[in-house]
């Protein structure tokens, strides 16, 4: 009863800003700029028709697929989380397109750099939680083999992601919009390739090959 009053709530909260988009469609341009360059330049352009149910529509098919792919997930807050990211990621950039097309001022390179911080942190904080399993997690397979392996890499990886949060948004804030992008997949990418590595040497450590 309660996943499927989440899913209704989350399904309105979604819809919210086509809402919005309708009662200002007249004061929309025709063609509204969807796509932001690192300068956050326009760069990508939508009819207004199409901008205004696009996104909001595409975020409730991924929403609800959520609901059955995160069934696994045993700690409540961090399954509460996964599912407000869709909602609450797909209004905030709908109403950043929409404020920009109403001629509105919006840093949207600012509310990124905060949004990923917090991502991190969040993340961060849960992966030493989240129990063994085949859909969310480090998913090497050396974590799957055993749960020392999960347990050893997800507390590590877990470390690595706070650290990364920390990091991220004061360093953004004093580079340029280009710097700072490089500075996101260069993590994302140690990221991947650490926990990997780490995973491997665990699992050779506690099977002593």
């Amino acid at each position: 009863m309660k996943n499927n009053m989440q899913r209704v709530i989350g399904n309105l909260v979604i819809l919210t800003p086509v809402i919005v988009g309708l009662v200002f469609y007249k004061q929309l341009p025709n063609q509204i700029a969807i796509h932001f360059n690192v300068e956050e330049q326009a760069n990508g352009f939508m009819n207004r028709n199409l901008a205004i149910v696009a996104l909001p529509f595409l975020a409730l098919i991924i929403y609800n697929l959520c609901f059955s792919f995160f069934k696994q997930i045993t700690i409540p807050f961090l399954k509460e989380f996964m599912l407000w990211l869709v909602p609450i990621s797909a209004v905030l950039i709908q109403g950043l397109i929409l404020t920009v097309a109403l001629g509105g001022h919006v840093q949207v390179r600012l509310t990124v750099i905060w949004l990923v911080a917090l991502i991190f942190l969040v993340i961060g904080n849960y992966l030493p939680k989240i129990r063994n399993n085949s859909i969310i997690g480090i998913r090497t397979k050396w974590t799957l083999s055993n749960h020392d392996t999960w347990y050893k890499t997800h507390k590590f990886s877990g470390k690595l992601f706070v650290i990364c949060g920390i990091v991220f948004a004061p360093v953004c804030f004093f580079t340029s919009s280009k710097i700072s992008s490089i500075i996101f997949l260069t993590m994302l990418i140690l990221l991947t390739i650490t926990s990997t590595i780490y995973s491997y040497r665990i699992f050779k450590t506690v099977n002593k090959i």
